[in-house]
């Protein structure tokens, strides 16, 4: 096997497991994810997956799209294990992320498609940064983690590298890491000393 498909292989072999292992957190009512991130994160993380795809990216794209069935099955649980702390500034993020959806669909141009389609990912990812800070335990930190090595492994998967392929692991790589920074943070604060690392989960 290619050396590119296999880095694409395990990356969306990373991406399952790291889905699997937030669903049933969820499941388990460890995790209370906010309705309004993964509302919006199942729709661009299809359709970037697409335009991955359509792009030449090949197997770089085979984690986007284990991505997308992922945040798909986390939207129904929301409703029941979801969590409960939704403001109105969430509001206004889930308003801007859908207001940036039609200039999205009706443009043409490959570049500002990607562009907009990651301003949306960025939008959607505001609620729940939001709610962590304020209960860091209401995100697991492991999954997140996989995550991360998902992304690294599907940007060196990359059958092409232009601005439509790598721009979307690359910014879901960074704001995962400002995510996992602050259940670091917060719960490192919460549980100072060896007991904050071990209340890490």
């Amino acid at each position: 096997m290619p050396v590119k498909e296999l880095l694409g292989l395990i990356a969306a072999l990373l991406s399952a497991t790291s889905g699997v292992m937030y669903v049933s957190t969820v499941v388990r009512g460890n995790t209370k994810p906010h309705l309004y991130t993964y509302i919006l994160w199942s729709i661009v993380t299809c359709l970037l997956f697409a335009g991955q795809f359509v792009s030449g990216a090949g197997a770089g794209s085979w984690a986007s799209l284990v991505a997308a069935l992922a945040t798909i099955a986390v939207v129904p649980l929301c409703a029941k294990f979801g969590t409960r702390d939704i403001t109105f500034g969430d509001a206004i993020a889930l308003t801007c992320g859908v207001v940036t959806i039609l200039p999205w669909i009706l443009t043409k141009n490959p570049l500002w498609s990607v562009i907009l389609a990651n301003l949306i990912d960025m939008w959607a990812i505001v609620p729940t940064l939001r709610k962590t800070w304020n209960d860091p335990s209401s995100e697991p930190l492991l999954p997140w983690l996989l995550t991360q090595a998902k992304h690294i492994l599907a940007i060196a998967a990359l059958s092409s590298y232009s601005i439509t392929t790598y721009l979307y692991p690359v910014q879901a790589f960074c704001m995962n890491a400002i995510l996992i920074c602050i259940i670091l943070f917060k719960k490192r604060k919460l549980y100072p000393g060896p007991a904050g690392v071990s209340a890490i989960h």
